[in-house]
């Protein structure tokens, strides 16, 4: 991996900002630069160590977090050059061993948006506690099988194997363009989805993941596995998505929310959403809160948009480099 922990290139050429800037226009006004050591960045180091006392004296989280914001983190996937801005660069990024290096990339953004991590929104990353907003994404470079690319010879394995795995399937009605199965709660009650902690030993032990896959077959090499719609039902997390990041912060400091109880996955229910990269030869994996399901198209595109702008932004700033 080339220039570990993001070598900060203000200068990447023309052409390079442009292929960026394309991506990250409509994503908030870009922060002013604060200068090392300033007082703005003491601030928010206090800040890191505050929320994270354990993690925030690692060189390597400092170097992730208080990087400028033109900071580029700059490595390979799959042999290709990669440039992409520090914020959407995610911790078992900087974290990770050399075994991982060119192979995997580990990513994260605010949703439905896909907005990167800055000053004004870091909270949003690192909360301890609900981050309903947050997106985490994996890019792993895949091989082609025979004559088949691995792709297509796992995504229809991988939706047949999990709809004929669920407890008493069912075809739900369609939803945001997908098919939707799932278990059919009226014919296996045993299988219902485990609201409160306690609960595994009688609602735990059977597939529950819903499957969404395109209803337009040309729609194919995608789909999602979430946790079971009914999760929904008693969720609060549209109306903390609705607030202000302020008014966030507020709620989740109340005797109101820490009232509420519950298992882990009904307060913050997942979905999982693979997708095939071309350009990359990749397998993209998306995870993301239930209710950001609807937008699924819209952080698909956007996600394409960000890998093809850094594979573009390093063959920019390699065509800029001057030769030795």
């Amino acid at each position: 991996m080339t220039g570990l922990l993001g070598r900060s290139r203000r200068l990447l050429g023309p052409f390079a900002l442009a292929v960026t800037a394309a991506w990250l226009c409509g994503c908030g006004k870009a922060d002013e630069d604060k200068r090392p050591g300033s007082a703005e960045q003491f601030s928010l180091k206090d800040y890191l160590c505050t929320i994270t006392p354990a993690e925030c004296h690692r060189k390597a989280l400092q170097s992730l977090y208080l990087a400028p914001p033109d900071a580029i983190y700059e490595t390979t996937l799959g042999g290709k050059a990669f440039h992409i801005p520090m914020g959407y660069i995610g911790e078992i990024q900087v974290m990770s061993s050399g075994e991982l290096r060119d192979q995997e990339l580990f990513l994260n953004a605010l949703g439905p948006e896909m907005q990167p991590r800055s000053t004004e929104n870091i909270r949003e990353f690192i909360r301890n506690g609900q981050r309903p907003a947050l997106v985490r994404f994996n890019v792993m470079s895949v091989k082609s099988v025979g004559s088949l690319p691995w792709w297509e010879g796992t995504v229809d394995e991988a939706v047949k194997d999990h709809i004929e795995r669920l407890t008493a399937r069912k075809r739900y009605p369609d939803k945001y363009g997908l098919q939707h199965w799932g278990v059919d709660y009226a014919r296996a009650r045993f299988a219902k989805p485990c609201e409160f902690e306690g609960e595994m030993q009688q609602c735990g032990m059977e597939r529950q993941d819903d499957l969404y896959v395109p209803i337009d077959v040309h729609g194919g090499a995608r789909y999602m596995k979430c946790a079971s719609w009914l999760y929904l039902k008693t969720n609060s997390v549209d109306k903390e998505l609705a607030m202000s990041l302020e008014e966030r912060e507020v709620y989740y400091q109340s005797d109101e929310y820490k009232k509420r109880g519950g298992w882990h996955m009904n307060i913050n229910p997942h979905c999982n959403h693979y997708f095939y990269h071309e350009h990359l030869n990749a397998r993209v994996r998306l995870s993301y809160h239930l209710s950001l399901l609807p937008h699924w198209q819209q952080m698909e595109e956007r996600t394409r948009a960000l890998l093809d702008a850094a594979l573009s932004a390093a063959s920019a700033a390699q065509m800029v480099k001057p030769p030795r």
